[in-house]
């Protein structure tokens, strides 16, 4: 206890946040009774730790959406000092830092992907990118600003994050989730290297991408030895082909997705030399007569009405292609039913939908294409039952990403590197479960991840070692703090930058009894409300 003769006792105690709320205690008891980490100038003991990282899971690395959560369990502590709780999210990002740079959980991540290396989760994995994630980092214009505006940012073109990674194996794990430069082959590539051991790289015999090209497939053999083809995407031809139809599912939209769909599909009655060997990105077969006369078909929307709905009505969904030109005649069978569907331009593109169809017919298109079919045939039926279509499943992960993002309007580089730790812990623990401990029956995602998270992630023992690691004696040592120190740095070039635009008039805010300023004689953070 403090000696009651000494009235100056500010520096004989600590706030720490607790399991209950933030409390005062003796500095003695820091390291003898009490075991705590420090960060800046806050301390929190392990119950704090605890529910921050399960709040930060189940609330999609979202710092203001976890503040009324902790707030309620201090009130339902009777605690009368949860207003010391930091009211700015500057200071719960090293909070959150720390705590995810703990040993036990990246132990934990480790021990998840060594589970899923035993399983060769990395036979197949699908490759994709977003944009719309990084469009809200500070500091960087838009890719679609001149070249000079560009250059004239704190983060120039070269090394502006544009697109954001996404891998996902072959049971639809979330193996990698990392902000690029750009969507090239050299820049995927590098990263992949760079986060995947040589485990994962050698397990890697297909890769599902939206852009296939002999040079991926070169690079890509260059890290992955056991590499034996890349396929196209089949989703991303219906996708693009409702980008015209402003994001609307129509007829022509749907029957796509049923003959895209055949390009999933395995016979195994058949030879896999049925539909020829695996395509790597070289002498890809020519189309034949008959094919070509197919194609054209696509361009000028011959084929007469009665013949396309004959030929799309005599398609089996369950079934595979067995030749290119099935495929090539159910394409212009489409653009002979829906002409106002595909003559309509594609955003961004700028260009006719017939003709994408048309471009989609290509030799080397097809033999990409084609390799879906292929690789499913060498595969086993257990290998390929949680097989996804392409890259579907990546299309599927970066809407839930845009979700969790959408209330963000503007964050930092390091910002988000510390929400995509999170987001993929979460991905993971959730797949980890439910392939590893399944239910008996099916629950959502958020069901399973509340029981992965209801047991503590730190032990005593594990707490006791980490907060050892900052004795220093009298005072201890403050946590290292890498992203807190680069969102420093960003945010200093942030306001040098826009301290050199012209002035903008300040927007009005509506006064509310939530923000209208407060009138009192009390000391905030030592400071005396100016009257």
């Amino acid at each position: 206890p403090l000696s009651y003769e000494k009235n100056l006792i500010d520096k004989e105690l600590r706030l720490v946040f607790a399991a209950t709320g933030p409390r005062y205690v003796n500095a003695s008891e820091l390291g003898t009774h009490l075991y705590v980490r420090r960060v800046r100038n806050v301390y929190y003991e392990k119950g704090f730790a605890e529910t921050l990282v399960r709040e930060m899971v189940l609330h999609h690395a979202q710092v203001r959406s976890i503040w009324p959560r902790i707030h309620l369990t201090a009130q339902q502590n009777d605690n009368q000092l949860s207003s010391l709780y930091p009211a700015h999210t500057n200071h719960w990002w090293p909070l959150v830092e720390d705590a995810a740079a703990s040993h036990v959980l990246h132990r934990k991540m480790r021990n998840m992907t060594t589970t899923l290396e035993k399983t060769e989760e990395w036979k197949y994995i699908s490759i994709d990118a977003t944009v719309k994630t990084c469009l809200k980092l500070k500091g960087q214009e838009s890719y679609r600003a001149a070249r000079q505006v560009r250059e004239q940012a704190p983060f120039g073109d070269d090394i502006a994050l544009r697109k954001l990674l996404t891998v996902r194996g072959r049971t639809g794990a979330v193996l990698l989730l990392q902000p690029l430069v750009s969507e090239r082959a050299e820049h995927v590539t590098e990263c992949m290297s760079l986060h995947f051991t040589a485990t994962a790289l050698g397990q890697v015999e297909y890769i599902a991408t939206d852009a296939p090209s002999g040079k991926l497939f070169e690079l890509a053999q260059g890290i992955c030895p056991s590499l034996r083809c890349l396929c196209l995407d089949p989703v991303r031809l219906a996708i693009v082909y409702e980008y015209a139809q402003w994001n609307k599912k129509t007829r022509g939209s749907k029957t796509l997705r049923t003959v895209l769909n055949k390009t999933c599909q395995v016979d195994r009655t058949k030879d896999p030399q049925t539909w020829g060997s695996l395509f790597t990105g070289s002498d890809a077969l020519p189309l034949t007569r008959e094919e070509e006369a197919a194609r054209s078909g696509i361009l000028d929307g011959s084929m007469a009405e009665l013949q396309a709905k004959s030929l799309l009505q005599a398609l089996n969904p369950q079934e595979p292609f067995y030749t290119r030109v099935a495929f090539i005649r159910s394409i212009a069978a489409i653009c002979a039913l829906f002409p106002t569907e595909v003559q309509r331009k594609v955003t961004g593109a700028n260009k006719e939908v017939f003709k994408v169809l048309w471009a989609a017919c290509a030799p080397e298109r097809l033999e990409w294409l084609w390799n879906n079919m292929r690789l499913r045939r060498a595969m086993s039926e257990v290998e390929e039952t949680f097989l996804p279509s392409g890259t579907s499943s990546n299309e599927a992960l970066h809407a839930e990403i845009n979700s969790w993002l959408r209330s963000v309007n503007a964050m930092h580089r390091s910002t988000l590197a510390l929400k995509l730790k999170f987001m993929h812990y979460r991905k993971l623990l959730a797949h980890h479960h439910a392939t590893c401990f399944p239910l008996g029956r099916v629950t959502s995602e958020g069901v399973v991840l509340a029981r992965a998270l209801s047991k503590p992630l730190w032990s005593h023992r594990a707490w006791k070692n980490w907060c050892a690691e900052q004795d220093g004696g009298q005072r201890r040592k403050k946590a290292i703090l890498p992203l807190h120190q680069q969102r420093q740095n960003e945010a200093a070039l942030v306001r040098e930058w826009v301290a050199k635009r012209p002035a903008t008039r300040r927007r009005s805010v509506k006064r509310t009894p939530l923000n209208v300023r407060r009138q009192h004689t009390l000391r905030t953070g030592g400071l005396k409300t100016k009257q």
